[in-house]
């Protein structure tokens, strides 16, 4: 009987799974869904952690399709793996909230290691369970589960538009650009490139990304509604001073920890 190949090794821990890649590829564009439903897109890359702190408990059907370039070969390829989710540590408030279209989350920690109150990081919600964010990896622009926006995150801010609808036309125009940034990955083209490089126009939509940036791109263009930008770039500390004193804006929860420790 003929062996079958696959391309990746899963580890399912009691928090998290990693994925990662068995053997080097020239390029991968792999899908993965849980129990048949979507979960995310991983386009290049060697390991991948997916947060199981939105998983219900059980044993589920993890499975990665897609296609892998092997130098020379092309293929499509499936593979199924069975996953187990007994108990969760995840915040309390998480457990607690609910998210909607167009909410945005702003944290003053950091997941890379960088000290909190530096920096940042934040997401749109496009429902109760996905956001669209902006992050340092080779995808620029993704699609991810609410839960990995807490990964390494407790100090944040949740806030959410007065005007339900403002927040359900950002978030369309952003699905509509993070699928066409999907069709650009698929020939080749990775563009906009995540970067923190200052911009003179901040209504460009092709060159550089940023996760703050990608949120004020979302509003401006979805819900016709601009905020303000004080230097050359619309840092997460911008967004949640923005937010902070916008009537448009309620805020859901605040972390009494969340705050930022330098004026960028």
């Amino acid at each position: 009987m003929r062996k079958t190949t696959r391309y990746f090794s899963v580890f399912d821990g009691q928090d998290r799974i990693m994925l990662r890649v068995n053997q080097p590829l020239a390029h991968m564009h792999i899908h993965i869904y849980l129990d048949n439903q979507y979960l995310t897109t991983v386009v290049n890359r060697q390991t991948f952690i997916l947060n199981k702190r939105h998983f219900p408990k059980g044993s589920h059907f993890l499975m990665l399709s897609g296609e892998v370039h092997d130098y020379g070969r092309s293929q499509y390829v499936q593979e199924r793996y069975v996953i187990r989710v007994t108990s969760h540590t995840r915040p309390s408030e998480l457990g607690r909230q609910d998210f909607r279209a167009g909410d945005i989350l702003v944290a003053s920690d950091n997941a890379s290691g960088i000290p909190s109150g530096y920096i940042g990081h934040s997401a749109l919600v496009i429902n109760q369970e996905r956001i669209l964010e902006s992050v340092s990896r080779t995808e620029s622009i993704s699609i991810d589960p609410v839960s990995t926006f807490f990964d390494g995150r407790e100090r944040y801010a949740h806030f959410r538009p007065v005007d339900p609808e403002m927040g359900e036309q950002a978030v369309q125009w952003g699905l509509e650009y993070h699928k066409a940034y999907q069709e650009n990955l698929e020939k080749g083209i990775n563009k906009p490139k995540f970067s923190f490089t200052p911009s003179k126009d901040m209504t460009e939509t092709w060159d550089t990304i940023y996760c703050s940036k990608l949120i004020w791109l979302c509003y401006y263009y979805g819900a016709d509604y601009e905020f303000e930008v004080k230097g050359l770039w619309f840092s997460p500390q911008n967004l949640d001073d923005e937010l902070s004193r916008d009537p448009n804006f309620e805020t859901i929860h605040k972390h009494p920890e969340h705050s930022f420790y330098i004026e960028l």
